[in-house]
């Protein structure tokens, strides 16, 4: 998931961050800052889940959640304000309507990329594997003094 989060950190840094909507907190921010946030945070993960079996890797699982888990709340908070002024509006005030309407659908998909990181890092880490190997009959003595079968 890391090199995932690479993408997108390469793709805000090439077009840029998708167009500004209004009140959405993260999209305050510079595309660079945007992007660093993507890459390094997936860089990190990358590299806790390359340090092997046996590891514990929660501070990569933490990494990937962070970005996902901002975003959602920037969108989600882009909706609250914009019901909350709408409902201001309709009880009589002289409020304009601000925030981003169709922004509970990308605080939907973020939340839906939280809750996947939260299901993988709940998975238990692989073990060493093991090869088997099979017990072989003893190899028959040739008589030339050898020790070899």
């Amino acid at each position: 998931m890391g090199s995932i989060w690479c993408v997108f950190g390469i793709g805000i840094m090439l077009g840029g961050a998708s167009e500004d909507r209004p009140f959405v907190i993260h999209q305050m921010l510079p595309d660079p800052v945007q992007a660093a946030a993507w890459t390094l945070t997936g860089i990190y993960a990358i590299g806790h889940g390359l340090r092997g079996p046996g590891r514990d890797d929660s501070s990569g699982h933490v990494a990937l959640y962070l970005v996902p888990a901002a975003w959602t709340a920037s969108f989600a908070a882009s909706v609250l304000v914009w019901y909350v002024t709408g409902i201001v509006g309709w009880l009589g005030f002289d409020v304009p309507r601000e925030g981003y309407d169709r922004g509970w659908y990308s605080a939907l998909l973020y939340a839906i990329i939280v809750a996947m990181i939260r299901l993988v890092s709940s998975w238990a880490n692989p073990s060493t594997p093991t090869i088997p190997v099979p017990d072989l009959p003893p190899l028959p003595d040739l008589g030339d003094g050898s020790g070899r079968g």
